[in-house]
């Protein structure tokens, strides 16, 4: 029995995703281009220097294929750690309703990543 797959609250799987991303509020400040961690279908980790409130509404700007156009979706922020010997925050955000298309290629990324593990995986296994 696979015991951290048993435990994980996660809906969706994660894939580590190192692009820049733009939060802005939903009131209008642009809060800074910032490096997300990873991501899912669900949401994006990502570390910011500002510290942003559970609950506070976002509109994340992220570009998931390489070359291809900027998807924005909705957002609130679920959870915030602050990240020990330094001035940053490490946040979750999770994406709103909607934004179905963005989303699915979101999925794609991580399934593509996903598979590319495995495919990883078999060959490093000894013979």
């Amino acid at each position: 029995m696979d015991l951290k797959r048993s435990t994980d609250k996660r809906r969706f799987h994660r894939a580590p995703f190192k692009r820049p991303i733009k939060l802005n509020m939903v009131r209008g400040d642009m809060l800074a281009i910032h490096v997300a961690q990873d991501i899912s279908q669900g949401g994006i980790r990502v570390n910011v220097r500002q510290f942003l409130p559970l609950g506070t509404h976002v509109d994340v700007q992220v570009q998931i294929e390489d070359m291809g156009r900027m998807s924005e979706l909705e957002a609130r922020v679920v959870w915030v750690k602050e990240l020990p010997y330094s001035e940053m925050y490490q946040v979750g955000i999770e994406f709103m309703e909607g934004a179905v298309f963005h989303k699915l290629k979101i999925a794609q990324y991580v399934a593509e990543f996903e598979a590319k593990s495995s495919v990883n995986k078999i060959k490093e296994e000894p013979v």
